[in-house]
């Protein structure tokens, strides 16, 4: 079979890390299961080299501490940098893996290596798409852009493994962003590994696994506090990014309105509290005028308020 790297870029302590860890030591291995574990480490906290030397003993881990602080994008890229196997799975230090989730890869590996380039893997963050997942049934990537399969088209980056080689391909388009360090300011470093997916592997056959592969941790990330910008600003400029590179016109205007849906809420916050948004005015009024002509814009604030209400039943 082919050989697979998770691929780790952490910036906080051990403690989610070593659960992270724990989990992919605990997980059910079949025999001829080839992988390793790739950490960049952009922590800064030392304590994390002794964390990675006690897992050494049960798998094997390439792993770069870095000394200074680098930004999200420098340390996803690094990250893949340390593997040389066919396949890379993206995974967030606050994520932990079920024990059969390398049973299950095993046998898509085994089955379907040849005929794909990507593989969705369904995680328990995302409620009620298993109705809407094929089952082990090939795609083209730009199918998987679709609000009843990932509410965030694909923002999380541990929901897919892909083809190293066509990831080396591409990578360069994020080499102005390497160095910035306001994160969050451009799509570049607000969702590198789309930019990279979207020249890649627009039209990569892919495999739908509907089985449930990670759980998150964390349930307050540290960039909770800008969601607003994220939700209502970066991920339309994700589905533009991803029409400008193939996906079909009605599909771009359907996802396009549903991204919409808490816009004017949305600008409402980051207007009241913009100095902790990375935002100008003039971006926040051009989004504004080329969001006019979708419905969600005009109802968004009836939608907001109908989930508030939906959420304190």
């Amino acid at each position: 079979m082919d050989s697979l790297s998770i691929c780790i870029p952490t910036n906080r302590g051990k403690e989610n890390l070593e659960k992270c860890l724990i989990s992919i030591k605990n997980a059910d291995k079949p025999k001829n299961f080839k992988f390793n574990v790739c950490i960049s480490d952009n922590s800064l906290d030392f304590s994390n080299i002794k964390l990675v030397k006690k897992f050494k003993k049960n798998f094997q881990i390439n792993y770069k501490f870095s000394q200074k602080k680098t930004n999200r994008v420098t340390n996803m890229i690094e990250s893949v940098n340390l593997s040389n196997y066919d396949f890379i799975w993206l995974l967030g230090d606050d994520e932990i893996l079920f024990k059969k989730s390398f049973i299950n890869l095993y046998k898509i590996f085994t089955n379907k290596k040849k005929e794909i380039d990507f593989i969705f893997l369904n995680s328990s963050f995302i409620k009620d798409n298993q109705k809407f997942l094929s089952k082990k049934k090939i795609h083209k990537f730009h199918e998987l852009i679709d609000p009843k399969i990932s509410y965030d088209f694909m923002g999380a980056m541990f929901l897919g493994i892909f083809r190293r080689k066509k990831w080396e391909k591409n990578k360069h388009f994020l080499k102005n962003f390497k160095k910035g360090k306001i994160e969050f300011s451009k799509l570049e470093n607000t969702f590198p590994h789309l930019i990279i997916f979207t020249k890649a592997f627009m039209f990569s056959n892919v495999l739908i696994s509907s089985k449930i592969y990670t759980n998150n941790l964390v349930k307050n990330r540290e960039w909770s506090y800008l969601w607003p910008l994220v939700q209502s600003i970066r991920i339309p400029e994700v589905l533009k990014n991803y029409r400008d590179h193939g996906l079909p016109f009605l599909n771009y205007l359907k996802c396009r309105n549903h991204s919409l849906r808490f816009f004017l809420p949305n600008a409402l916050k980051i207007l009241l509290y913009k100095k902790i948004y990375p935002i100008s005015y003039f971006k926040l009024f051009k989004h504004t005028l080329s969001n006019l002509i979708y419905p969600n814009f005009y109802l968004s604030p009836l939608i907001f308020l109908f989930s508030k209400f939906k959420k304190n039943l």
